[in-house]
């Protein structure tokens, strides 16, 4: 329209890639077939700015403040939102920190990955469900700070963390349970059945043996 119809397809396109971040000065430079020079051109300045790393974990297990046995669970969720797609992360270490001092412990690189709905429905996109990271972990009793490292797609580094403070580790956490009987009239004679475990055991359930006892609520 401006110049005359004969011009009308004149436009270019390109797809840019491989850029790292930075500023440039963009120039586009045409090709005149007449005199076999590049004497047309035109240029601009641009900002390459890749994704921002948003980075955000939280450790679910153990609580902060909380005794355990030598063998225990460390779980939690973990996202970069500045990620264009998935969670943004692809993976989580965990790492003890004695309280009274010493060389931190590296209990090892969580399953990342697992499915956390409970997540992806607080931040409105299943693409954050499989954020959930955890770790099956093992340490001598004491009291620790257990600490969750993020890796992030983002900005390639482990960029964030969330810690569980004054963790106890002891060497005996005995604990159980009786299912069956509930509360309430049984006939004679009757099952029961439940579940008993030492958490503070390195292997196995820590326990050998369950002794059963009735005691009538009127005495004797």
């Amino acid at each position: 329209a401006l110049y005359g119809s004969q011009f009308t397809p004149s436009g270019f396109s390109l797809n840019a890639s491989g850029l790292s971040n930075g500023t440039y000065q963009i120039t586009a430079y045409g090709h005149n077939p007449s005199n076999g020079t590049f004497n047309a051109f035109s240029a601009v300045g641009v900002t390459i700015q890749g994704p921002v790393p948003i980075p955000r974990i939280t450790v679910d297990l153990p609580y902060s403040n909380s005794t355990n046995g030598r063998t225990f669970i460390v779980t939690g969720w973990a996202i970069d939102f500045g990620a264009p797609t998935g969670t943004g992360v692809d993976m989580v270490h965990v790492w003890a920190s004695p309280s009274g001092g010493g060389a931190d412990i590296f209990l090892g690189a969580a399953t990342y990955g697992l499915s956390r709905p409970d997540v992806g429905s607080a931040f409105g996109s299943s693409r954050y469900t499989p954020s959930g990271f955890s770790l099956t972990a093992v340490l001598p009793p004491g009291n620790y700070t257990i600490t969750a490292y993020m890796h992030s797609l983002v900005s390639g580094s482990f960029n964030n963390a969330a810690s569980a403070t004054n963790v106890t580790i002891l060497a005996s956490v005995p604990q159980g349970n009786i299912d069956s009987p509930t509360t309430g009239i049984r006939p004679r004679p009757f099952g029961l059945s439940g579940w008993a475990a030492d958490t503070g055991a390195t292997s196995g359930t820590g326990v050998d043996v369950v002794h059963v006892w009735a005691f009538p609520v009127g005495g004797a």
